[in-house]
């Protein structure tokens, strides 16, 4: 249980990563194209807004989206606790004896 949550919380933190590293890019390669005079004639270019996303809404968007995701691995992992490990084998052999018997 522990394992699959970190698996879970490690990639929406990546993710999270991810997309700021990209929106990181795209605002870099705008603004040196519409700076370099080169490209400065082309009004596609010059019509692009320099940051396509601000960096605040992306922030609380992953905070919120990680604490909730704290929140259901706490609630889960309290549930879990709650069975006994001999009833919770139990099912689980019960389980495995009526698939063996179909």
């Amino acid at each position: 249980m522990v394992l699959i949550s970190g698996m879970i919380l490690f990639t929406t933190i990546i993710g999270f990563i991810i997309v700021i590293e990209v929106l990181f890019h795209y605002t870099a390669a705008i603004t040196y194209l519409k700076s370099s005079s080169l490209f400065s004639g082309i009004s596609v270019i010059s019509d692009m807004p320099e940051i396509l996303i601000e960096l605040t809404p992306v922030i609380i968007t992953s905070v919120l989206f990680i604490l909730v995701q704290l929140l259901a691995f706490t609630l889960a992992y309290r549930k879990v606790l709650k069975v006994r490990p001999i009833i919770a084998l139990r099912k689980v052999g019960e389980w495995g004896e009526k698939d063996v018997s179909r």
